[in-house]
Formats: C-alpha cells, structure tokens, sequence
C-alpha cells in the first residue's frame, strides 16, 4: 500500500509541475515591487559574494524608498535564491522556478506528515487538495518568497507536534534548525513562537502535561536567538534594529498599503473566500461542527489551535492574504475532514470513493479559479480589491 501512495504521490506531483509550468507562459514579473528588490538583492550576492551581504543593509537604511519593499532580514531566501541563480542564471523565471521547487518539497513534506497522523489514503488526498490550491499555485509562479514561507512554516507546525509526540532530541534539534530557517526566510514567521508557546501553556496548565524549561527555550527562544545570530554573522548587527523598526512603523506611511492592507478582522475570510469558496465553506463549517463534539482528536485539535492562534496574530499586521499563506494548509485539512465527516454519514458503504469524486470535484473549481484570478486577469498581488475585481465583483 505504502509503494502504490508513493507512485500515487510522484505522479501528483508530476501534475501539479506541469500545471504550474504551463501557467508560466507569457507571465509578467514586477520589476519594481517585491520580486525586483528579491532579484536585486540575489544578483548582488551572486555577484560579490555573502561577504557582501553587510552591505545591503546599509543601502536600505540608507533608502527610504526601499523600505515598502522587502527587507535584507530575508536573509535565508536571499541567500538560497543567489546559489540558485549562480546555477540557473540572472532572470526573473530562474527565480520563479526556485518557487516552483520550494512549491513541489511544500507538497512532499505535508505528505509525509499527513500520511504519518492520518494515513496514506487521506494523506493522497490532502495533497491533491494542496497542490491545486489557487494561493499555493500562485506564489508558485512568482519570483517571491510565499511558496518557500509555505514550506518551512508547514515544516515547523508539523515538527513541533512530532515532537510532542514522541519527545525525541534529535526531532527538537531539527525542529529548531527548521524554525530558525522560516524566521530567516521571512521575519514574521517568529509570529509563530507565540503560537507555540501558547499551546506549550495549555499542554502544562489545562492539560497537566510535563513541559519542561528546556523545551520551552528550545522551541520558542532557540530559532529566534539563531536568526539574530546569522544576520550579526552576516554583518547586519548595527541595523537590526532599526530595519525592524522600519519594518512595523513603514506600513503607515506607506499609500498602498493604506489603500489596499486595511480591514476587518474576518478580511482573511473574505479573502481566502474569494479564492475558494467551497474550502472555506467547508473548512469553517468544520470547525464549528468540532467544538460541538464530546471526543476530540489531538492532532486536528493541535490544528485548530495552531489555525485561530496564527489567524488572530496576523490580524495585527497589515493585511494581504499572501502574507498569510501558512494558513491556507490547515484549511485544506479542515476541508478534507468535513467531507469525510459527510461522506461517512451519507455515503457509509463508498467512503473513500465518495471522498476522492469529491476532492476531484473541488480542485477542479480550485483549478478554475486559479487560472480566472492568476492567469487569465494576471493578479500579481492578491489583495481583497484585486481579488473581488478579477471575480467581477466590483468594476
């Protein structure tokens, strides 16, 4: 069973490269938002060498213009983007493609996982889910840093609740290293330190669960100290801070994203309801019916914890549905399990089948939508006003 879900998996991915691939066709890269600082920074690594990092972040503190773009805090993406087009070559699409890499190990590490705490056959179909999501797609064909926020977030989550399972060392020092590596891909992944220390507080204090110093240094103290240490080690130790402050004070004065990152707490909603409406229908429709059960899965509830946490967090930041693509992972889990939920109840003789036309179907309006928002209205940046133009609900 394990060799036929391998080959099940292989050829998914086979799919979902093609599709991206094939979506790459006469696409337009922005050369003067985030994807022509991420190149810029990378070919002047490529060119001078990490030696040369320092000097980045002297040219953004010294450029107030820069400081809507992205910042070199990235230093994890810029610096595997500047190997990648030492390899590849100086251009747009090599580094789009390093998106679709990070896209396609995205898609190989919640395969492993979920085929670990939910078997292969919901494992496949999780998957699927993933691969043909609008959101995962999309950042899959842009010279951005989301596909690969998308991995090593999902990598942590998963690792984090590994390792509560079976309190290993070895998994707690990868957990580390993996974390450390998503906060140096993108800064506000050390968002996620607060999730885990949250759910570390309920584990010792609703739940009795021995949760000792260490792992609470380890887990929520460790990756960030790391990511502070690899940018002193790249010369960044006298503007850490201020590019930081940079970073929380520049949405204020910056016109887009007064125009386009304002909003409600349930804008996200909105949002990802906009890009899939029959996952976010299900998916919240799953988390309702949970809390009204009496028996509980711990890892779904780890999940749904991990989910309202997260969400509630990055509700404090200014708001773009890409900038929370972590979220979009336990959605589409939340999604499969309210259709099996369903199928189990209307459909107990066909389970599986039931559940695979189903997750057929479902992708495939995924696919639709993917292609009218991305590739058809060509949507760089799916902000709420482009996402309800592209759908046609405003003019």
């Amino acid at each position: 069973m394990e060799k036929k879900s391998n080959l099940i998996f292989f050829l998914l991915l086979a799919l979902a490269f093609t599709a991206v691939c094939l979506s790459l066709k006469g696409i337009e890269f922005n050369g003067v938002a985030d994807e022509g600082h991420y190149l810029g920074y990378a070919s002047h690594l490529e060119a001078n060498g990490i030696g040369s990092y320092k000097d980045l972040f002297w040219k953004y503190t010294q450029n107030p213009d820069w400081w809507i773009f992205a910042s070199p805090l990235r230093a994890g993406f810029l610096i595997i983007s500047a190997l990648w087009l030492k390899i590849l070559g100086h251009s747009f699409f090599n580094l789009a493609c390093l998106s679709v890499f990070f896209y396609l190990l995205f898609l190989a590490v919640n395969f492993y996982f979920s085929r670990v705490y939910f078997g292969s056959n919901l494992a496949l179909l999780f998957t699927i889910l993933l691969a043909f999501s609008p959101i995962e797609m999309a950042m899959a064909r842009r010279a951005l840093l989301e596909s690969a926020v998308a991995l090593t977030c999902s990598a942590s989550i998963w690792l984090f609740w590994d390792y509560l399972q079976r309190r290993k060392s070895y998994k707690l020092f990868i957990f580390a290293l993996v974390y450390a590596a998503a906060i140096l891909i993108k800064e506000s992944s050390v968002l996620l330190s607060i999730v885990f220390a949250g759910f570390l507080l309920i584990r010792a204090l609703y739940f009795k669960l021995r949760v000792t110093l260490a792992e609470v240094i380890a887990i929520c103290v460790l990756p960030p100290v790391l990511f502070v240490l690899a940018l002193i080690v790249l010369g960044g130790g006298p503007y850490i801070a201020y590019i930081s402050q940079i970073i929380i004070c520049s949405p204020s004065n910056n016109a887009y994203a007064l125009l386009f990152g304002r909003g409600p707490w349930f804008r996200y909603l909105i949002d990802f309801f906009a890009l899939s409406p029959l996952v976010m229908i299900l998916s919240l429709g799953f988390i309702t019916y949970y809390f009204t059960l009496k028996k509980r899965e711990g890892t779904v509830s780890y999940f749904i914890f991990v989910f309202l946490a997260a969400f509630c967090l990055f509700n404090l930041f200014t708001k773009n549905v890409r900038y929370v693509i972590l979220l979009d992972m336990p959605l589409r889990l939340f999604t499969l399990l309210m259709i099996k939920e369903l199928c189990q109840r209307y459909f107990p003789k066909a389970v599986m089948p039931a559940m695979t036309v189903c997750v057929l179907l479902l992708v495939s309006a995924d696919y639709l939508n993917f292609h009218s928002i991305f590739v058809r209205e060509a949507v760089y940046d799916p902000v709420s006003f482009s996402l309800f133009k592209a759908n046609h609900m405003i003019p």
